[in-house]
């Protein structure tokens, strides 16, 4: 995955987007113009919705050890975010259905990144 140097000024190059929502904080990096991505809306809903579902319950009791940790909510739900683009990822790049343990072991290293082990 390609890094990006946070340059306020510059925009990210292809390929970096979900890595740089989950790496560093978006809204502070980003150009105005990924701010209200809808990736971003489209992620985080589906994080809200897992919670409020309690499916996985996996994702509320990470949820619940972040804030425990000292997270505050926008960011305990951003960093389960980053545990959710993963396991997209993995899925749309080798064709793989979803795999709630491998989603799980992600979430149970939070906040340290999926890619970063």
């Amino acid at each position: 995955m390609p890094t990006l140097n946070c340059v306020a000024s510059r925009e990210p190059p292809a390929g970096v987007l979900i890595h740089t929502f989950c790496q560093f904080r978006w809204v502070k990096i980003m150009s105005s113009r990924y701010k209200g991505s809808r990736l971003l809306e489209n992620i985080l809903e589906v994080v809200d919705n897992q919670m409020r579902d309690n499916l996985p319950p996996e994702t509320r009791k990470t949820f619940d050890r972040l804030l425990h940790e000292g997270h505050s909510q926008s960011e305990a739900k951003r960093l389960i975010g980053c545990a959710l683009s993963a396991e997209i990822y993995e899925v749309l790049k080798h064709k793989r259905e979803f795999d709630r343990r491998r989603y799980s072991a992600h979430l149970g290293r939070l906040p340290r990144m999926p890619w970063g082990s």
